[in-house]
């Protein structure tokens, strides 16, 4: 610093200037390291916001709900959710770091928001599918950030919606993207908390596949199936379908090389069970094993309605 003082008037572009320019930076630099500011306060931060822009509470209500959340969020009674923090960062201007508390923090997960709010939230959240949480659909749409998140964080960056390509089903309309977005996150999350045997390329053969059949003689035949399957590298999850995706079944590929067969029993019948598990590993062998093709969902009735209808839906993720 003394040294600084000494030439402190040097000319840019000069020995002494670029000597200036070194002190200036290694100082700064030993100031950052040695005594480290701290984020300010999220509610201070609100507040400091709130002033500079003339803002009474009552503004706060289109960004964070109602006036009683206001003052809550004010008085620091209610945490910060991440659904409340992006409205504050977008309508306010305060940095995410600043509301995170996190040096560097963004927000990121506004893709996965915009489809999520085109989700059946009510039937997803009638069934238990948004684990820890407990409020009424109007709480949920108030935290819809921070739930779904957490819904779809074991599956990572994979949860990206499926593309159909434009294909009519059963000759009724288009499937639900969104819906199925939700279903295939669920399926891939019951699959991701088993673990099984890793799965070798090529398991489904014929053989392979006369040996599934045969477990349909038996009693416990769909319980072995599963067990069976996981021997094998495989995941088999039943999960009822969502409205509009007219699903029975799907083949996946997850992250982890392993296999994924998904149903939906839409019709509860055990024939059926039989004939849509076989139909998904015959994708699993001519499809995901010889191709990019991650996920394949079925409609196996429009499969049967006539030439054109029903194919296979195969899915991309995006890069």
């Amino acid at each position: 610093m003394a040294r600084i003082e000494q030439i402190f008037d040097a000319e840019p572009g000069t020995l002494l200037g670029d000597e200036l320019e070194l002190l200036l930076l290694l100082v700064e630099k030993y100031e950052d390291e040695a005594f480290p500011m701290d984020l300010p306060d999220p509610i201070t931060a609100i507040r400091f916001r709130m002033d500079q822009q003339g803002l009474r509470a009552v503004d706060l209500v289109p960004y964070l709900g109602n006036k009683s959340k206001v003052s809550e969020v004010l008085n620091g009674q209610r945490p910060l959710s991440l659904t409340l923090i992006r409205n504050l960062v977008t309508r306010l201007g305060i940095p995410a770091a600043v509301l995170l508390r996190e040096p560097g923090a963004k927000l990121d997960a506004s893709e996965l928001v915009e489809i999520g709010k085109q989700f059946p939230l009510a039937a997803m959240l009638k069934r238990g599918w948004f684990s820890g949480f407990s409020g009424s659909l109007q709480d949920l749409k108030g935290q819809i950030e921070d739930v779904l998140v957490k819904f779809a964080a074991p599956v990572g960056k994979n949860w990206h919606c499926p593309v159909l390509n434009r294909q009519r089903i059963r000759n009724r309309g288009t499937a639900d993207r969104a819906a199925l977005t939700a279903w295939r996150i669920r399926v891939v999350v019951e699959a991701l908390r088993e673990s099984i045997h890793p799965y070798r390329p090529g398991t489904v053969t014929a053989k392979f596949l006369a040996d599934v059949v045969h477990l349909s003689y038996l009693a416990e035949g769909p319980r072995l199936a599963r067990e069976y399957l996981a021997k094998n590298g495989i995941h088999l999850v039943v999960e009822q379908h969502l409205p509009k995706t007219f699903l029975d079944g799907a083949a996946m590929k997850l992250p982890d090389d392993s296999r994924l067969v998904a149903l939906t029993l839409r019709y509860d019948r055990l024939d059926n069970f039989w004939f849509t598990l076989t139909h998904e590993l015959a994708h699993v062998a001519l499809h995901l094993d010889r191709s990019d093709v991650d996920t394949i969902f079925d409609d196996l009735d429009a499969e049967s309605s006539g030439p054109g209808n029903g194919r296979p839906m195969p899915w991309r993720p995006k890069p």
